[in-house]
């Protein structure tokens, strides 16, 4: 690893260097940037032919390592990483530190000032006024940096966030104090809940129906699930034209069509409250209900 990453960077750095143009902060930060590079192409990556649905995939055509299912609508990752890469892609290290670093995003640390700063924290806390229960258990999938959760515990809510790396979930507690386990959604047990919280999250699942499923099982009647994911609503044809860092081939498995979350919310048994596009061009939203009955 250390040669072949060595081989990488020696022809910048010397160049640097021999012109006296190497500032120290600068050949930092590109040695940064190009280790980060090596380490996202050691991801190890299947292949798939199928859509979630069951469906044959078609021969990719809008990105090279994407595939449209001509059933439902999704848009598949057709060489998407292994499962047992989540907790890897997803780590302290790796995910919160060094990918965000390397895309220009703020660290875990930065995340919860960034959240309410932009008005994204307001806007979820709006959304969960407007469609929760009011009151109860509300556990959230993918909960870092926690700032949701921390605010929920004051008004007045039980929370329980769940994080694949068990660094992440330690670092959400200290910090927040809420619980969070450390694991796989659906591998794991959560608590019976009122609320079911995943925001973008859905787009990283390897199995979306399975996720839902789950969902639906965790939820008590009348309870509410709100998703937030990339759905496309009207141009099925070019997708996402406006985003395309959407078509993200490490992080993305599957993006969605309205369609395809309507069908989604059928097969699995939970009723659509609303879909819309979410604020703050986050992508998607949608709302929906496990029945009474």
């Amino acid at each position: 690893m250390v040669r072949k990453f060595w081989l990488v960077i020696r022809p910048w750095v010397v160049r640097r260097i021999w012109l006296g143009i190497a500032h120290p902060s600068l050949v930092l930060w590109y040695v940064k940037q190009k280790f980060a590079e090596v380490r996202f192409r050691g991801v190890k990556r299947g292949t798939r032919d199928r859509c979630w649905c069951g469906s044959k995939l078609e021969p990719p055509e809008l990105h090279a390592n994407y595939s449209t299912c001509g059933e439902c609508g999704s848009y598949v990752n057709c060489r998407p990483p292994l499962p047992s890469e989540i907790r890897r892609i997803y780590s302290y290290d790796f995910y919160w530190q060094m990918r965000q670093s390397w895309r220009g995003w703020p660290a875990i640390e930065d995340r919860a000032a960034l959240y309410r700063a932009d008005g994204r924290l307001d806007y979820w806390i709006q959304l969960i006024a407007r469609y929760g229960t009011g009151s109860g258990q509300v556990v959230e999938i993918g909960c870092a940096p926690g700032v949701l959760l921390a605010d929920l515990q004051n008004q007045g809510y039980s929370c329980c966030g769940v994080e694949p790396d068990p660094k992440v979930a330690q670092w959400i507690h200290e910090h927040t104090g809420a619980e969070v386990i450390a694991g796989v959604f659906p591998e794991i047990e959560i608590p019976r809940c009122d609320i079911f919280l995943a925001f973008d999250v859905l787009e990283h699942v390897h199995a979306p129906q399975e996720f839902l499923a789950a969902a639906f099982r965790s939820l008590r009647r009348g309870g509410i699930a709100i998703i937030q994911t990339p759905i496309e609503f009207e141009d099925y044809l070019r997708p996402f034209a406006t985003r395309p860092e959407f078509f993200d081939d490490l992080e993305h498995l599957v993006l969605f069509t309205d369609r395809t979350i309507r069908r989604l919310a059928s097969v699995v048994g939970l009723e659509v409250v609303a879909i819309m596009p979410a604020e703050f061009s986050l992508g998607g939203l949608c709302v929906l209900r496990r029945p009474d009955a």
